[in-house]
């Protein structure tokens, strides 16, 4: 499972609470994605995405270095400052494959976007970026199946 000490030590700039004890069930690119305990990286620089994020069940966010944080954030809510949230990522899961080899509590990573919707409220992602997270969607099920375990 990931947990948020592997996240800080990752990304020892942080804002909120700190608490090691804190076990992400998922990570999650898309704020329209309802997940349980999840670790939120935005891919576009809307502070919206965070607030949706938050709804849907982000307890935790990271966050580009430099980027200001919307007012709505709550004080406690933990941010952990990138200098590129899609590095982050590979980051994450490169750490997450290493370190949770044999334990039995699995993180699900949903990397995918549904681009659909967002085309349709005008927003865009770069083919690139969309790329880039088909790349690590290839990594993560790479390490499911090593694992033996089902896709998420």
């Amino acid at each position: 499972m990931l947990t948020y000490q592997m996240v800080r030590q990752l990304f020892p700039r942080v804002r909120g609470i700190v608490d090691d004890s804190i076990e992400f069930h998922s990570v999650f690119v898309d704020p329209s994605q309802q997940v349980k305990k999840g670790l939120f990286v935005p891919l576009l620089n809307e502070n919206e995405q965070l607030k949706i994020a938050i709804e849907h069940g982000a307890i935790a966010s990271l966050w580009k270095e430099g980027t200001e944080l919307p007012r709505y954030v709550p004080n406690q809510f933990p941010i952990f400052f990138v200098p590129s949230p899609q590095e982050a990522l590979a980051a994450v899961i490169q750490t997450y494959r290493k370190t949770n080899a044999g334990n039995g509590k699995m993180t699900k990573f949903y990397l995918t976007v549904d681009i659909s919707h967002h085309n349709a409220e005008n927003r865009s992602y770069d083919i690139a970026v969309v790329h880039e997270l088909q790349q690590l969607e290839q990594k993560w099920f790479g390490v499911q199946q090593k694992e033996g375990c089902e896709p998420s």
